[in-house]
């Protein structure tokens, strides 16, 4: 069942800091009117599949990013996120989609 969230504020950050040795991941915190926050990763250090995909999250966002770093300075230049689509995953929210306000170019 997936479900539509309106999003107030968006909060990114790394992930993973205290654990010696792991490669920082991206967490980027979807937050409503209720302060509900619903999260999603991205790991753009690492190689292979899981960076494709990350790469590829930072991308639909309207970001160039390669890295954790990177993404976290320039996430103040992503395009705006209105909505989410979530999908439950067991019992944990997954988020499925992105509804973006729209710019008016004038």
């Amino acid at each position: 069942m997936s479900f539509m969230v309106d999003v107030k504020e968006i909060q990114v950050s790394k992930y993973g800091l205290t654990k010696v040795g792991k490669t920082p991941v991206l967490e980027i915190a979807f937050i409503d009117d209720n302060e509900k926050r619903y999260y999603i990763f991205a790991c753009l250090d690492n190689e292979g599949y899981a960076s494709i995909k990350g790469r590829a999250l930072i991308e639909q966002l309207g970001g160039k990013a390669t890295t954790v770093d990177e993404a976290i300075e320039e996430s103040k230049n992503w395009k705006t996120v209105k909505t989410i689509q979530v999908t439950m995953d067991g019992l944990y929210p997954r988020i499925t989609g992105f509804v973006f306000k729209e710019v008016n170019n004038v």
